[in-house]
């Protein structure tokens, strides 16, 4: 089963001390073995550090794993868990507890079907144990016991070649419980689900499935990093289904969780202004703030027609409705940058009124623009 140069022996105490370093007590098993690899390459690897080899590494730690795994199931069951895709520290210990009501409803034969690794589950197997699951588990059992058996399922389904339909209604009815009880590892069911959803070009059930492992993960407190991930692939799914409108809430999301990620503060200008360039309407809105307060303030404090005096709400003879009227039409001029001549500010803050509104009419057309070719244009 093993390779002929693997020193076993030194493989378990590297996981060992892997997984004492480990905040979580679990390390990824595909990562795990390809690291040991390179720090103890096999013989046959004349270069480890060339790109070659990396690659070659890659491959032979795909190809082994399964076997080192099972190896792993025999001989360290009682000190280490063999996950999905991960090693865990703890006992390997049966689903069942002893004296429960489900287990005194099951022959010791449905017990031992119930208890073993989903790894060692054949095809019949597994028929046989979701059989027990429909008729008995899923009547007699609680929440935690029907979770197990279903993760057992799940997992067996997820190793195995066979393409059978039951896998993905096995998967939504493990993510649901896995949701109710606040596992962990939830969202992965989620996400598988998901996965095989975008497999079939069923992109708007693909969005939903990432959607509830967003929901899953930030129950169960995972880190940013990973509901980013999430995140970023709900976006892709709503956008290959055409849905413009969820597609642009989970680019938003996906932008803030980057700021948090960054240590920066959730929400920034860009979102204030433009929900990240995906919201032309809440542009335009910023502009027609800045064009109405800029004519109050010109309003206020003065603008000087061509060959005349300064006009304001305090001074001159012009009626309010012409002052105000004069002010958003300059307001507007300016904003656009056009600058016909025929309106100027006066001095002080009027001027640097104006400065401030021709460098932010040059801010909101553009941002204007791009928003509205990446809402519409996506």
């Amino acid at each position: 089963m093993m390779l002929d140069d693997f020193n076993y022996d030194t493989f378990v105490s590297c996981l060992k001390e892997e997984l004492i370093s480990s905040d979580h007590d679990e390390v990824n098993d595909l990562e795990f073995l390809i690291d040991y690899y390179k720090d103890y390459p096999p013989s046959e690897l004349e270069d480890p550090d060339s790109d070659f080899s990396r690659e070659e590494i890659e491959r032979l730690a795909q190809e082994q794993l399964p076997k080192i795994k099972r190896y792993l199931i025999e001989k360290e069951s009682n000190w280490l868990i063999v996950d999905v895709d991960k090693f865990k520290e703890g006992k390997s210990t049966a689903s069942l507890k002893s004296g429960s009501p489900l287990e005194q409803k099951l022959t010791v034969e449905e017990q031992a079907l119930i208890n073993t690794h989903f790894q060692e589950l054949g095809i019949q197997e597994r028929r046989n144990l979701l059989n027990l699951y429909e008729q008995k588990v899923s009547t007699l059992g609680n929440n935690k016991e029907k979770f197990d058996v279903l993760k057992s399922l799940c997992n067996s389904y997820k190793y195995s070649s066979i393409d059978d339909s039951n896998y993905l209604r096995i998967l939504k009815n493990t993510g649901d419980l896995a949701l109710e009880l606040n596992e962990s590892d939830g969202f992965k069911y989620f996400e598988y689900s998901a996965k095989i959803y975008r497999e079939r070009y069923e992109h708007d059930d693909s969005a939903e499935q990432f959607r509830l492992a967003i929901v899953a993960a930030n129950k169960a407190g995972e880190c940013k990093e990973e509901v980013l991930v999430l995140t970023r692939s709900m976006r892709i799914q709503y956008e290959l289904a055409g849905n413009e409108e969820k597609a642009a809430i989970a680019f938003v999301e996906e932008n803030k969780l980057k700021r948090v990620i960054c240590g920066k503060p959730e929400v920034g200008i860009l979102h204030r202004i433009s929900d990240y360039c995906q919201n032309p309407e809440k542009v335009a809105l910023g502009a027609g703030f800045l064009i109405l307060f800029s004519t109050l303030v010109y309003a206020i404090f003065g603008l000087v027609p061509s060959g005349f005096d300064k006009q304001s709400l305090l001074l001159g003879d012009e009626t309010c409705y012409r002052v105000l009227w004069d002010s958003l039409y300059f307001s507007i001029v300016t904003f656009t940058t056009l600058g016909y001549g025929d309106f100027s500010p006066s001095d002080g803050i009027s001027r640097i009124m104006a400065n401030i509104q021709s460098l932010g009419g040059l801010f909101f057309s553009s941002l204007f623009l791009v928003t509205l070719v990446k809402k519409y244009g996506r």
